[in-house]
């Protein structure tokens, strides 16, 4: 492997982090006082498992803790949750692609919908585990119903477009080579 593939790896690793970041700070602006939207999708979960693929296991590892670290100092609420619920993100990932293909659409469903199963049941417990007043309605279990099936539903299309945004570094990348020919 080239310097250049590795500067485009790396660049690619970057983008990640500044778009999991942005999302992070627009989902926190975006969600309504009394909680999520309806039309809620995990991108932090659909871009762990991207970058499992791509990058392995400590890099995804990395990009999931990381990511939970950010949102609970954005969060200002119990230090280490998100971290910990990321961290059981990432294992949920590891997991299940033990049994499915992360490579093909299907496999992918399969694993995003484990994985947002498996970070809204972790955030439950914990909080459920430091606090004596968690309720559960059935307007929040629909809501993380349909924003487990959405993202689930999602992840292939994003996986598609994070391979597009990755060809194109390629591209540019082989066009500034040729340049300097």
């Amino acid at each position: 492997m080239g310097k250049s593939s590795q500067d485009r790896q790396m660049a690619f690793y970057i983008i990640s982090w500044v778009l999991g970041g942005l999302f992070t700070v627009f989902k926190g602006v975006w969600i309504r006082p009394g909680g999520m939207q309806f039309l809620d999708f995990n991108f932090l979960v659909i871009l762990t498992a991207y970058l499992f693929l791509f990058y392995g296991s400590t890099a995804s590892c990395g990009f999931a803790v990381g990511q939970g670290v950010l949102i609970d100092i954005f969060s200002s609420g119990l230090n280490g949750l998100f971290a910990t619920v990321y961290l059981g993100v990432f294992v949920a990932i590891y997991m299940a692609s033990l049994f499915f293909n992360l490579e093909d659409a299907k496999g992918q469903l399969i694993i995003v919908l484990f994985a947002v199963f498996v970070k809204n049941i972790l955030f439950v417990l914990i909080l459920m585990l430091f606090s004596q007043h968690v309720v559960l309605s059935i307007g929040f279990l629909k809501v993380t119903g349909a924003s487990i099936a959405i993202s689930g539903l999602i992840a292939p299309v994003l996986f598609k477009l994070l391979d597009q945004m990755k060809s194109v570094l390629k591209t540019e990348d082989t066009r500034s080579s040729s340049e300097t020919l």
